[in-house]
């Protein structure tokens, strides 16, 4: 017996696109239109795609008219999702900024913290126009990094693409991927600025998010595909229960275009890079060639991390 043909999983009166049809192919080219774009990828019959759908609703009501929302059944066996993706839980959410994507979101599936990711990978780089915002920056967000960019001369400085796309790369790295950075930025603070102890064990960079431990993991919400026995039936399992700790935790980026804003760092070369740690064990860059190497390739989970400093 052929399976049903799905039905709208969205009310027609929704901000977001729904393509129950899973037309994945439509999906790729109307985001082309877009500067951001969410993407929520469900199965009709997962208790948790139908618990998010409510949270996703009132997300894309704030921010409609400046990001694309488009939901897509991935689970519909003539669809070219489920023919192209292979997701092992359900509901999935991925961002696209333009060409960059897709950027997966892991934090809770909550209307509060999914808008917080959105509006990160709508606006990756924090700017720095004031030296009271400099400050708010430098104590908030340990560790951090700031660049210096003058627009003056162009209207987009040498390096300032770089800068962006690395800001976007660190959104989409996971936890453990960020501990390797932040041990290797620690190891390379100790070796440049020769102060003794940044390696030492209670002297490790702590990031804004608390990372999961044994006893105190934060679970995901998600669907297995195929849960035993729920071949042919919904889930009967609703939203798990996730932590409110900042998942926000990836490394936070600022933009200085103030020479003397940047100077207080300092920074006196468009260009250049400062990693924040502590006020007296930060490593300035010359070069955002650094910065590209760091973001850019990222390693196997379990491996451990290398920093490259310029020449």
């Amino acid at each position: 017996m052929p399976a049903k043909v799905p039905v709208s999983f969205f009310s027609s009166k929704s901000p977001v696109h729904d393509l129950f049809l899973g037309q994945l192919d439509h999906a790729e080219d109307i985001r082309r239109d877009s500067e951001v774009s969410l993407f929520y990828f469900y199965a009709p019959w997962c208790g948790q795609s139908v618990a998010v759908r409510e949270e996703i609703e009132k997300v894309a009501s704030s921010l409609a008219d400046q990001v694309l929302f488009v939901a897509i059944n991935c689970w519909w066996n003539q669809g070219k999702c489920r023919k192209q993706k292979q997701f092992f839980y359900f509901p999935v959410i991925y961002l696209y900024h333009r060409s960059f994507g897709p950027i997966e979101y892991k934090g809770p599936m909550n209307a509060v913290y999914i808008e917080k990711f959105v509006r990160r990978v709508m606006t990756p780089l924090l700017y720095i126009s004031s030296q009271s915002k400099l400050q708010q920056f430098l104590s908030h967000y340990e560790p951090g990094v700031l660049g210096y960019f003058e627009f003056n001369a162009s209207p987009q400085p040498p390096g300032y693409l770089t800068f962006f796309t690395s800001a976007l790369h660190s959104l989409n790295k996971g936890d453990k991927w960020n501990k390797h950075l932040a041990q290797g930025l620690q190891k390379t603070l100790s070796q440049e600025t020769g102060i003794p102890g940044l390696v030492a064990p209670e002297a490790q960079v702590e990031f804004v998010a608390s990372l999961p431990t044994k006893q105190g993991k934060t679970p995901r919400a998600g669907c297995p595909p195929l849960c035993p026995g729920q071949r042919n039936r919904p889930a009967a399992n609703s939203l798990c229960a996730a932590g409110t700790s900042d998942y926000l935790g990836s490394i936070h980026f600022g933009v200085i275009t103030d020479k003397l804003i940047a100077k207080e760092i300092p920074l006196t070369i468009s260009g250049s890079v400062y990693l924040h740690r502590h006020v007296n064990a930060s490593l300035v860059s010359s070069s955002v060639s650094l910065l590209h190497l760091i973001l850019a390739k990222r390693p196997r989970s379990d491996a451990p991390f290398h920093f490259w400093t310029p020449a």
